[in-house]
């Protein structure tokens, strides 16, 4: 098992940085204020000039190192409800549309990660090690777009998804393989527990 602290480079562990990203998420928060609509924030294309082209069907994203899904804890529908691995059951809690964000000049920004059950986004608050939460999706809001990473270990393809807004992976807190650990980000350190399958 890697230590965490052992990976982060200095730079990354000040406390300006810490204020800077609060004060990017809190003006794109702004942004999606100004451009975002409620009827939008589901839609099958985008908000405004953005355009999301979601995937025809939804599907498990397991942790590639346990086997477990990324999953919303009991059901819930709630925006805000922290993002979890929790063993396979079939359930439509663990299953995820991804879409596709274009910006006005059709540039890919990378992928929203929706749930089949809530209908709601996998976000990140910019922090490190802060779980991720399901909010209402908007694609002009950053702290949810997700960029792909592929690769493979031998046979096994791979996905790492980048918040590019925020520099973090998506990850499993602290590489648990316990059920009920926290999806959270991290910086992008190569780990396992950032390598997921779709």
């Amino acid at each position: 098992m890697f230590k965490r602290n052992d990976t982060i480079p200095a730079s990354r562990k000040s406390r300006g940085r810490r204020v800077a990203v609060a004060a990017m998420a809190t003006a794109v928060t702004a942004v999606c204020a100004l451009t975002a609509t409620a009827e939008g924030a589901h839609a099958a294309t985008g908000t405004g000039s953005y355009q999301v082209q979601w995937a025809s069907s939804a599907s498990p994203i397991y942790v590639s190192f346990d086997g477990m899904h990324v999953a919303v804890p009991e059901s819930s529908t709630s925006p805000g409800t922290g993002i979890i691995q929790w063993s396979p059951d079939g359930g439509s809690e663990q299953n995820w549309y991804l879409g596709q964000v274009y910006d006005p000049n059709g540039n890919y920004l990378g992928d929203l990660l929706r749930n089949q059950n809530s209908n709601l986004c996998i976000q990140t608050n910019g922090f490190a090690g802060a779980t991720l939460y399901q909010e209402p999706c908007n694609p002009v809001n950053g702290l949810m777009v997700w960029m792909p990473h592929y690769g493979t270990y031998g046979d096994v393809s791979y996905t790492a998804w980048t918040n590019e807004a925020a520099g973090l992976n998506l990850d499993v807190s602290g590489a648990s393989s316990g059920e009920g650990a926290n999806i959270d980000g991290w910086y992008p350190n190569g780990g396992s527990n950032q390598d997921f399958q779709v």
